[in-house]
């Protein structure tokens, strides 16, 4: 038991970790999300939809309707680049300076600025704008992408840990494969005293729903949980609060194990 607590408070703070990584994450997103333009015309090209992410002294980075690019500052027109904050110093080359944004028309041939968010707008709506501009500037974001692959893999891990915490508390050592996809199967097939011959069923069609539902009403008998439980572990949505219920809730004694439903009662092949 003491082992269970000490696991719990380690993913608790892994957890609060993890929130804490994205809201720096957005608050970054959010503090780089200031010029925005609806059309963006450089000597070559003509951009849609276009959020400045990063700007250097020779470069601009934006992300737009189709992707992600890099423009020179030189291939900028003059009212985007006054707009962004360059100046052209003697020697022909640009250099940032601190402008007032309000200060530069907002009508222009070239460009069509709209109207840009505050640096602390919220983090949610942030994201839902790249959402709107299409899954593909979504992921054409590096840091996007690195913050989904690490929800992605954290909810991974997380779900690796509920499995753990549901063999250990009935009584199974799970070992490593509880942390290897597919195979982790198995201590749950364990768990939920089936047969290991379960874990081909898993994988044929159709009869890997009927596997799915005998684990259901198996391991919820196994924790000593209700008959009411069962069917919430089977019905999508409510499948994952039950699950983590399985996991996080108190050990039930053997007398309630034994005192169970009989609709819990499923034989195993």
């Amino acid at each position: 038991m003491n082992n269970i607590n000490t696991d719990q408070r380690i993913v608790n703070r892994v957890l609060w970790l993890f929130v804490f990584a994205v809201l720096i994450h957005f608050a970054f997103v959010a503090r780089g999300a200031e010029e925005k333009f609806e059309v963006l015309k450089t000597r070559t090209e003509t951009y849609k939809n276009v959020t400045i992410t990063k700007k250097t002294q020779e470069w601009v980075f934006i992300l737009h309707a189709g992707g992600m690019v890099n423009i020179r500052i030189a291939d900028l027109p003059a009212d985007a680049r006054r707009r962004l904050g360059y100046e052209a110093s003697a020697n022909g080359e640009f250099e940032q300076v601190a402008t007032d944004v309000a200060e530069t028309s907002a009508s222009s041939t070239d460009t069509a600025p709209v109207e840009t968010p505050a640096a602390g707008a919220p983090f949610l709506q942030q994201m839902m704008d790249s959402v709107r501009s299409g899954p593909s500037s979504l992921l054409s974001n590096p840091s996007s992408r690195y913050t989904l692959l690490a929800i992605v893999g954290l909810g991974y891990l997380f779900f690796c840990f509920c499995c753990q915490l549901i063999c250990r508390k009935t009584h199974i050592s799970p070992g490593i494969l509880v942390w290897v996809p597919v195979l982790q199967l198995i201590p749950l097939l364990r768990a939920a005293n089936m047969s290991p011959l379960w874990f081909v069923a898993f994988f044929v069609p159709v009869i890997n729903i009927i596997a799915q539902i005998v684990w259901c009403f198996k391991i919820t008998q196994e924790r000593g949980k209700g008959f009411f439980v069962a069917i919430l572990l089977i019905l999508p949505v409510t499948n994952l609060f039950a699950f983590m219920y399985l996991a996080f809730s108190n050990e039930a004694p053997v007398d309630a194990k034994m005192a169970s439903s009989p609709m819990l009662t499923l034989e195993t092949a």
